[in-house]
């Protein structure tokens, strides 16, 4: 566990987010079950990163974070990692908006994520799992 954290404090002393959140994910991880609340309050976190970088409305924040506990609870998205659960909602929050670019360089930069809608990446699935809870085609 000293590795981790000593890791997350590297992460936070160079700026590297994306890290940071990758080794935020495995502590969380090996303290609790999957499926646990804490699955949530680590998305829900991670998507409010996002947010502040990007400087978007709170009252977004709070309408997100409805749809990640909703997503949570349905127990489809347990095997999503938390930041990615997060990065998804938002996502699909964008699309329904028609808000563009969808997936904004950004956010691409935080997450290592692309977005570029190669249907094998993990990332798209779990956007196209994301699309068909919150009942776009």
């Amino acid at each position: 566990m000293d590795c981790a954290v000593y890791k997350m404090a590297c992460c936070c002393i160079t700026g590297d987010l994306i890290n940071f959140v990758k080794q935020l994910e495995g502590v969380c991880q090996s303290l609790t079950p999957a499926g646990s609340a804490l699955t949530t309050v680590s998305a829900v976190r991670c998507l409010n990163v996002y947010l502040e970088r990007l400087g978007a409305l709170q009252a977004q924040s709070t309408s997100l974070q409805d749809t990640i506990n909703g997503a949570f609870e349905s127990g489809q998205f347990v095997s999503v990692q938390p930041s990615m659960l997060a990065a998804v909602a938002y996502q699909v929050a964008r699309e329904r908006q028609g808000t563009l670019p969808v997936w904004p360089t950004a956010l691409a930069d935080m997450t290592g994520w692309r977005g570029d809608n190669t249907a094998d990446s993990e990332f798209d699935k779990a956007c196209s799992m994301m699309r068909a809870f919150v009942g776009i085609a």
